[in-house]
């Protein structure tokens, strides 16, 4: 298996300028709120992530993939 960092994923900071245009915009549901936050957990962009998968638990409290990434980014008892 590939290290984490040998592997690239140009696709991800393209994804990203989209879906941060429809979250400044209002157009993101749970679903993709969840799907923003991955794209920003893989670009190492953490704090992001934290408040979008808030956000998203937030739209949609029983999708539970969003509580399981945000439970990974949480690294202490203030978060």
């Amino acid at each position: 298996p590939l290290e984490k960092g040998q592997v690239r994923n140009e696709a991800l900071r393209e994804l990203r300028v989209e879906l941060s245009k429809k979250h400044s915009a209002g157009e993101l549901d749970g679903f993709t709120l969840y799907l923003y936050g991955v794209v920003l957990r893989k670009l190492d962009l953490l704090k992001e992530a934290v408040e979008i998968f808030v956000a998203a638990t937030h739209a949609l409290p029983l999708h539970w993939g969003s509580w399981l990434e945000l439970c990974n980014l949480i690294t202490n008892i203030e978060m």
